[in-house]
């Protein structure tokens, strides 16, 4: 949890739509994260995948629940970036992924809408990942 914690902007921004609330400071999401269960076992297993949303960058991100075969998709965390580390996450619930275009199944979980390697092969990545595509493209030398 502690290198999540480090991508992350301290004055940053979480929201779930049409949920309520707002979650306010890195300290607070995080907090909040890991009070819902986040990162622990019982939680389940993720895998994640780069796209964009709005020619923003983003993450789909799918779960693995404890005794299950397949990833399911769980959400979708729309990100911006500023000064290197994400500020903003506005999460969307994994039950619009195939209106979006994006898999629904495990098998197809690998092959979404990342980013090509340059030899062809899909890439499944981290909010990283996309941290770093992100400072490449705004010209950053880190």
């Amino acid at each position: 949890m502690e290198a999540l914690t480090q991508l992350m902007h301290e004055e940053l921004r979480f929201t779930m739509p049409p949920q309520p609330g707002v979650w306010q400071g890195r300290d607070v999401v995080v907090g909040a994260w890991v009070e819902g269960g986040f990162g622990t076992e019982a939680f389940g297993s993720l895998r994640l995948t780069i796209t964009r949303f709005n020619r923003q960058p983003a993450v789909a991100n799918y779960v693995r629940k404890p005794g299950e075969r397949e990833y399911v998709p769980l959400a979708l965390d729309v990100l911006r970036i500023a000064e290197g580390r994400v500020i903003d996450i506005v999460t969307f619930d994994g039950s619009l992924f195939e209106r979006l275009g994006l898999p629904v199944r495990d098998g197809d979980a690998s092959r979404g809408s990342g980013h090509d390697d340059g030899a062809g092969e899909h890439v499944v990545n981290s909010a990283a990942a996309v941290v770093h595509e992100d400072r490449q493209e705004a010209g950053e030398q880190r």
